[in-house]
């Protein structure tokens, strides 16, 4: 690989780092496949960089390769035994918002909405819950969504529409 797309591959993954693990952390709600995944997704993402047509579609490009990582990620999970709905790890509130310090009371509050939330998204089928993610936590457009996922974007408008009334639902639940 030359020098030059070397440096831009680098870049890339600086930029998009934090959002691709972030993704990949409530996408599979485990913090230790969330970091296999990131590191699979970046060592293919290497070995296709040099073939990458196009510098603008890198984002995009690199998003397929993740969702697709996703997928595998959830298929070998579904052959072992799985608890879908247990609460996140404790650092999924440092996944989510950062390492900032919160004072006591708010650091109990915001464990709670991030257990709820870490319940109420992983109740969610795949289908809703991968283009949720990539919107709200990589800060994917709709269309970039649509062409990571090989879906039309009207399917992607309409499953980030279900999978936020199904949270809403799940999060106004006592």
């Amino acid at each position: 690989m030359p020098a030059a797309a070397e440096d831009d591959f680098e870049s890339l993954v600086a930029r998009e780092r934090e959002g691709l693990f972030r993704f990949f952390f409530w996408a599979l709600g485990d913090r230790e496949e969330a970091l296999d995944a990131l590191q699979e997704t970046l060592i293919r993402a290497f070995r296709g960089f040099g073939a990458l047509r196009e510098a603008g579609s890198a984002r995009s490009w690199l998003y397929v390769i993740a969702a697709n990582v996703a997928k595998r990620a959830r298929t070998r999970r579904a052959r072992r035994p799985r608890t879908l709905g247990a609460a996140a790890a404790e650092d999924a509130r440092t996944a989510l918002h950062g390492a900032a310090e919160l004072p006591p009371a708010a650091g109990l509050e915001a464990e709670e909405t991030s257990r709820r939330l870490a319940a109420a998204l992983a109740a969610l089928e795949p289908d809703l819950r991968e283009p949720l993610l990539l919107f709200a936590v990589s800060g994917m457009k709709y269309r970039e969504i649509a062409d990571a996922l090989g879906w039309p974007i009207g399917t992607v408008t309409t499953r980030i529409h279900a999978a936020r009334e199904r949270l809403a639902a799940a999060l106004r639940r006592p």
